[in-house]
């Protein structure tokens, strides 16, 4: 049962149509099986799986999705082997990507550095915060290139592991493991009001994203590298996340999306270890005895039932690994990202909250969903978050707070347009006694507070702090963010 991604990529329109009797029909006949006898090995196959996999399901089908264009677009989208340069702010129109940054410019694509190098020319940034972020198929993250890590300008070539040859006369070699990896170039900016794109120091981090040269090593010759690249053209934004069809997917038709996860695990691109081996050739099994037993509509759907059950409670301990602050934490959840070795459950929640999440030598993203006393953060309250004098995160480069929307995990529209607030934010106000307060709401908090205030959208929302070059208290795990409080 194998089926192509553009079958389930093309829009939100066809994941709805699946919620006719047909589409139901998968989900409710398990369902109703799932009491008779349920299959243990089948069920503990399916939570496994879908928890070690989920991440490589989701990067085949954003490859296929920002690869499948003829040419570089500013959504961003490009043909393998190259980059797609935005040229704005993210907005609230970027729905197929979730928990997108709004703090720098980025440009993005795919790349195979197995076949020949990728050369990076790398323009001189100043002061500028930069990174090239190289992701492999299950979202981890390459040793860091960038101006955290004392990069400098000049060519680098990315390399895959098997690759011999001539590199070009000055040419930085970075060596990656196999298959097709992300490549995601960001660069930062000083300052914003309202974050509106003509801002002056914006336009010249757009120039300064735009002089990172992608181009593969067999058309290069010596001065063929141009000091910027052309700008991507604009097109529609796709109309919903992977993430959102998946979704919808594991309601409705629960064993084609297994389907799907297993097609792309067993593609050539994915790079296997002799666990991912073992788990996919049991996880095959047991999913060939369920399609069998729904697609003949056999009386007896164990198999299926126990699958389906073992999806959804997968897809329930990663939110409750996302949603599970520990204590003295004051509600904030802290997944370290990027190097993730065995920690499996932890590599599918930021793979579904946040993927393609960086190192944590670069970036660490604090997130929250709750107020105080542990209830969902919500537009019809009103809650404040106080930083107290002297404990502002201590980072490097700079931090932020993005407000989310709690449905689709995309940027939350409103009046001001303002969808982060950090140290870079003009004009924030801090009281007499040193201290910073910012309002999180829905309506404004009155002309004097509108300064430190971030627009919640009406409904459920969650927030996602950024810490760009956090110190040694922040790693350590020794500074703490304070609790969103709710007000009166």
């Amino acid at each position: 049962m194998k089926m192509k991604y553009s079958q389930i990529l093309i829009a939100a329109a066809l994941v709805c149509a699946l919620a006719g009797t047909a589409a139901h029909a998968q989900s409710a006949a398990s369902e109703k099986a799932a009491p008779a006898a349920a299959d243990q090995s089948a069920y503990a196959t399916a939570v496994e799986a879908y928890i070690r996999f989920l991440p490589r399901f989701y990067t085949f089908g954003f490859e296929k999705l920002m690869t499948q264009v003829p040419k570089p677009l500013t959504r961003p989208a490009a043909p393998l082997n190259q980059v797609g340069y935005r040229r704005s702010l993210v907005t609230p129109d970027l729905l197929f990507i979730v928990r997108p940054n709004n703090d720098t410019i980025y440009g993005a694509g795919y790349i195979d550095p197995s076949a020949e190098p990728i050369l990076v020319r790398v323009p001189d940034a100043g002061k500028r915060f930069w990174s090239i972020q190289l992701a492999d198929p299950w979202t981890n993250i390459a040793p860091g290139i960038g101006s955290r890590s004392g990069s400098k300008p000049g060519l680098y070539a990315i390399v895959g592991p098997k690759w011999k040859g001539k590199l070009p006369d000055g040419a930085t070699e970075v060596r990656l493991g196999e298959g097709h990896y992300q490549i995601v170039l960001r660069v930062g900016y000083s300052s914003f009001e309202n974050q509106v794109d003509t801002d002056a120091d914006l336009q010249k981090a757009v120039e300064t994203l735009h002089g990172f040269v992608v181009t593969p090593l067999s058309k290069f010759s010596p001065g063929s590298i141009p000091d910027r690249a052309p700008n991507s053209e604009d097109a529609p934004q796709p109309p919903t996340s992977l993430r959102a069809i998946t979704a919808g997917m594991a309601e409705r038709r629960p064993l084609t999306l297994l389907a799907l996860i297993r097609d792309a695990v067993k593609d050539p691109t994915t790079p296997l270890d002799a666990a991912d081996r073992t788990l996919l050739a049991r996880f095959e099994k047991y999913l060939n005895k369920a399609l069998q037993e729904f697609e003949s509509s056999q009386a007896d759907q164990s198999t299926a039932a126990a699958m389906t059950r073992g999806l959804h409670d997968a897809r329930r301990l990663i939110d409750e690994r996302v949603r599970s602050s520990k204590r003295g934490e004051n509600g904030w959840v802290t997944i370290k990202a990027g190097e993730w070795g065995s920690k499996y459950l932890d590599r599918a929640a930021v793979a579904d909250y946040a993927i393609y999440a960086n190192r944590a030598a670069s970036s660490m993203y604090p997130e929250i969903h709750v107020d105080q006393i542990g209830d969902p953060l919500d537009g019809s309250q009103r809650y404040t978050l106080r930083f107290e004098k002297g404990q502002l995160p201590p980072v490097s480069d700079f931090w932020s707070i993005t407000m989310y929307r709690g449905d689709t995990l995309t940027l939350a529209e409103n009046p001001i347009k303002r969808y982060s607030i950090g140290d870079r934010t003009p004009g924030l106000k801090f009281a007499d006694d040193g201290s910073l307060t910012i309002y999180i709401q829905k309506d404004s908090p009155g002309k004097d507070k509108e300064s430190n205030w971030l627009p919640s959208p009406a409904g459920e929302f969650n927030l996602m702090c950024r810490f760009y070059g956090p110190q040694q208290a922040i790693m350590d795990g020794k500074y703490k963010l304070p609790p969103v409080k709710r007000g009166e």
